[in-house]
């Protein structure tokens, strides 16, 4: 089974008054700390990328030439060798028409997925999800459905695992359209998944929802 990790990162980040993709979370880009937590789980990491996209595979190919600071390994969850061999799966998708809109740029990446089973959809302005909710979304992997979508109390949340049987489909919509006019069809199996991270509710949008010192 083959798993393709799909961030989007193309658009302004206006609310933010900032840069999201490289803004810092725990030390690290939020870009850079999504990478490093789906690293275990994705044959590719795809990048979809507009506005100042010349800055972000120039920061990232920076942090990832560089040698990390004494002891970022000691955590264990990556070693010295998988932190550089992350720039051979991180692969950068330019999207041009970036300002038609988060759902354009979906379209845009998953046309370069068309080998994976499945595609983990990512938004960057969540990098405070745990690494162990990917070790739990990724198992929930099934058959039966085509759809798994991720709830903390039953309220259904983001990033989303996608089967490639809904490509056509997600490719197929108009430009403007939306996941939710795609989750309507007759054709979607949807599993949600009650998971206990409440994390996955939140996206950092604006300055207020980042915490002091993060």
């Amino acid at each position: 089974m083959k798993i393709e990790a799909l961030i989007i990162s193309a658009g302004y980040s206006s609310r933010m008054n900032d840069f999201k993709p490289l803004m810092k979370f725990n030390g690290l880009p939020f870009l850079l700390n999504i990478i490093l937590k789906l690293y275990r789980h994705c044959e590719k990491v795809h990048v979809v990328t507009g506005y100042r996209t010349e800055d972000i595979e120039e920061v990232l190919a920076e942090w990832l030439n560089r040698q990390p600071a004494a002891g970022f390994f000691d955590s264990g969850h990556l070693s010295e060798k998988e932190w550089f061999s992350l720039k051979d799966i991180v692969h950068y998708i330019y999207h041009p028409d970036y300002d038609k809109g988060m759902f354009s740029s979906l379209q845009a990446g998953l046309a370069f997925c068309q080998k994976a089973d499945w595609i983990l959809y990512h938004f960057v302005d969540q990098p405070h999800i745990p690494g162990s909710f990917y070790d739990a979304f990724t198992q929930q992997i099934s058959t039966d459905f085509n759809w798994i979508q991720p709830c903390y109390q039953q309220r259904k949340a983001h990033p989303l695992l996608l089967h490639q049987s809904l490509f056509p489909v997600i490719l197929r919509e108009n430009p403007s359209g939306s996941l939710y006019q795609i989750s309507r069809n007759p054709g979607i199996k949807k599993k949600m998944w009650d998971c206990p991270y409440p994390q996955i509710l939140q996206n950092f949008n604006s300055p207020s929802d980042l915490q002091p010192g993060e």
